[in-house]
């Protein structure tokens, strides 16, 4: 018997009461759904021929587009296999299997509708395992399909950003509105992504581990089941590899669109700088034209008609002037004298401290 679930039990709390009553599910089940958790997988023995599975999986869906809050898909299960009891003794048979699916995604009704009407049904009832194979086939495609949305999306900033790079020489005015909060979103989707697909091979694992304990390891079925299950693994590790790949991607990403804004800023840097530069030329192109304007212009001196008169007391404008420059000159050489010193002393300290350290591990080693 399969038993799809809309929505999670804190969503539905009536009708989930009504199959915790009807089919025994776990408490720990029940309990898990309300901690958010990324992942669980337990197990639990009604009885000798009785035992209850149960699994939760977490993934973060980024939204259709970058700025729009990501979703949450999460989906559990909870499957019971009875083994078939004659007269109170033990007998190897078909088991009696349940499994009810809460927030099932499309892929896995679809391929559980198939399986239903499909002459395989039966292997089900040999190894009950045979629906967490396709349960976990069905997380992996929504969890690929996911884990390429993230790819694309990092491709969109590379091309991005390389086509910003391209330019730079060209314009400067596309760099102002470079979407870092973008790039940081699409990073977070990444780690996201990477958490989600350690979840789900974590839970092959589990899979793999308690699919050994059944009895009928020699049959075809069996094999074939923990072949499939090993397979998964595999198609999960290729899926978290693509998204270790993107993450890393999108750190170099990040230290380009770093280094594109250091270079902007640095060439805005420079353009004022220039600016600058030619107003000095400028101002000391003038700068004797003001001393001497300065000079005639003061006291000392007095036109009268054709002539210009010096007063005797000329010398008192040099005799403060000189001192009061030579003084500005020797408290700038001072300033810089001491300022070297300290960062002198700062640099030589450093190294004492950093000699001490090595000679304190190199006799502990000793």
């Amino acid at each position: 018997r399969i038993v799809p679930f809309s929505g999670y039990p804190k969503d539905n709390a009536d009708e989930y009461a009504a199959l915790t009553q009807r089919f025994n599910l776990p408490s720990q089940f029940t309990a898990e759904c309300d901690m958010g958790l990324t992942h669980s997988f337990g197990t639990r023995l009604a009885h000798e021929r009785s035992e209850t599975m149960w699994m939760h999986f977490l993934v973060e869906y980024p939204g259709d587009l970058p700025q729009h809050q990501p979703r949450w898909l999460r989906s559990g299960l909870v499957m019971t296999w009875d083994q078939p009891d004659s007269g109170g003794s033990f007998v190897e048979g078909p088991y009696s299997v349940r499994l009810i699916v809460f927030s099932p995604p499309a892929e896995m009704l679809r391929r559980l509708s198939k399986f239903i009407i499909s002459p395989q049904w039966k292997d089900a009832t040999i190894d009950p395992y045979v629906l967490i194979d396709l349960a976990l086939f069905s997380w992996y495609e929504t969890v690929d399909r996911i884990a390429w949305l993230v790819t694309k999306r990092v491709r969109a900033d590379e091309v991005d950003i390389f086509s910003r790079a391209q330019n730079l020489r060209v314009t400067q005015t596309r760099i102002k509105d470079l979407d870092l909060g973008r790039i940081h979103t699409n990073a977070k989707n990444a780690i996201f992504m990477i958490e989600g697909l350690d979840a789900a091979i974590r839970l092959v694992s589990m899979a793999l581990l308690e699919h050994e304990s059944l009895p009928e390891r020699d049959s075809v079925v069996w094999r074939n089941t923990h072949r499939s299950l090993r397979h998964q693994s595999e198609l999960f590790h290729s899926s978290r590899l693509r998204t270790l790949s993107s993450r890393d991607r999108i750190k170099n990403t990040t230290d380009l669109a770093f280094h594109i804004g250091a270079v902007h800023d640095s060439r805005i840097g420079l353009r004022d700088s220039r600016s600058m530069r030619i107003i000095s030329i400028v101002g000391t192109i003038f700068i004797p034209f003001s001393a001497i304007s300065s000079v005639f212009g003061t006291q000392f001196f007095t036109s009268v008609g054709p002539y210009m008169y010096v007063n005797p007391e000329f010398w008192i404008l040099w005799a403060i002037a000189m001192p009061i420059t030579l003084t500005v000159l020797i408290i700038w050489l001072v300033w810089e004298q001491w300022d070297w010193c300290c960062s002198r002393l700062v640099r030589v300290g450093l190294f004492i401290q950093r000699q001490d350290g090595e000679d304190e591990e190199t006799m502990k080693k000793n």
